[in-house]
């Protein structure tokens, strides 16, 4: 029976990926709002509305009822720096059909949710957002799913909230290194800002190609560097760069990586072999570079550091193996739920 259900996942798997929509455009013609107004979401966005820090804030998210019977649990999704709720597009169908419901949310100053003018970015305060529009759709025991900077704000949620996650998920997850401490130069916020004021579509697709999909580029990738691309060079230009460069620096001051013991969750690690990661390690001097984003190397030390954590490799895979290979992603990520956590 097992080998059955392992079977029909794959099957369903492999479907979702012939259906992968293809790009609309080269990044270089697209340009979209300060809250990536013109750019699709593949379900419904919905509006969580609140305060924090003085401000109004707007977190808009995706939440997907099981597309056949339930099976009682909710898995959250949080997307990286680069990414947004919807490159989560083939995980949210995958587990959706295997009877979960899944939130996908857009952090505070990333993608359709609100960049604010001002605001104190920290991984506590965007894991207490997200516990927040958890608690107003009235969700408990979620499984906790991050990737890349989302595996930092995910870890953070399980340290601050242990016993309201059933599981922890963190898919190529940064922050498995202290780069400040392995001597990545610091910069201001303000040169952080300029860095991402400079960013151009042909930067955002030569950088996926090497660190997201291990040298790789398919059709199907143009449209996640288009909304990327069309995001930074769009008409609020200024206000999300400003955002940007705040959460850089939040991503290099605010290491986790020494509190992965802490951790009392039942966790796996899901590693693309390729990856090569570190913030900052292109400005960096040769001998600090080379000693940065050996992802394999940190795979085996989060396990080791994580009481009891699970680790699933892809060795072929970058930084992104959802979206690189999304059929042996979902398949590996579905059927270790069904014993994770539970």
């Amino acid at each position: 029976m097992r080998r059955m259900k392992r079977t029909l996942v794959a099957g369903v798997v492999a479907a979702l990926a012939l259906a992968a929509v293809d790009a609309p455009g080269h990044a270089e013609d697209l340009s979209f709002g300060p809250e990536l107004e013109g750019f699709d979401y593949p379900f419904p966005v919905r509006d969580f509305s609140f305060q924090s820090q003085g401000e109004a804030l707007t977190m808009r998210f995706m939440d997907v009822a099981p597309a056949g019977l339930s099976n009682g649990r909710t898995a959250i999704l949080l997307h990286g720096k680069n990414f947004c709720a919807a490159t989560w597009e083939d995980a949210i169908r995958a587990l959706s059909l295997a009877g979960y419901r899944v939130v996908a949310p857009d952090q505070i100053g990333f993608c359709k949710s609100t960049k604010p003018e001002r605001y104190q970015y920290s991984f506590q305060a965007l894991a207490a957002n997200t516990h927040a529009l958890l608690a107003a759709l009235g969700v408990k025991d979620p499984v906790v799913i991050g990737h890349a900077t989302g595996g930092m704000i995910a870890a953070r949620y399980a340290l601050m909230y242990p016993g309201e996650a059933s599981a922890l998920v963190l898919v190529n997850p940064i922050g498995l290194e202290d780069w400040k401490a392995l001597g990545v130069p610091a910069l201001s916020v303000d040169q952080w800002i300029d860095r991402e004021k400079a960013t151009t579509a042909e930067r955002v697709r030569s950088y996926e190609k090497a660190t997201y999909y291990a040298g790789q580029w398919r059709p199907e990738y143009d449209r996640w560097a288009s909304m990327l691309a069309g995001l930074i060079q769009g008409p609020g230009r200024d206000l999300v760069a400003r955002n940007l460069g705040l959460i850089d620096d939040m991503i290099y001051t605010q290491p986790v990586v020494y509190e992965f013991p802490l951790i009392r969750v039942p966790t796996l690690l899901m590693i693309g072999d390729k990856d090569v990661t570190a913030i900052g390690k292109d400005f960096s001097p040769p001998e600090v570079r080379a000693k940065l984003g050996h992802y394999p190397e940190l795979a085996q030390a989060t396990k080791a550091a994580i009481p009891g954590a699970r680790l699933i490799e892809f060795p072929d895979a970058g930084h992104a193996p959802q979206i690189q290979d999304p059929q042996r992603f979902n398949a590996a990520l579905i059927d270790a739920l069904r014993t994770l956590g539970r």
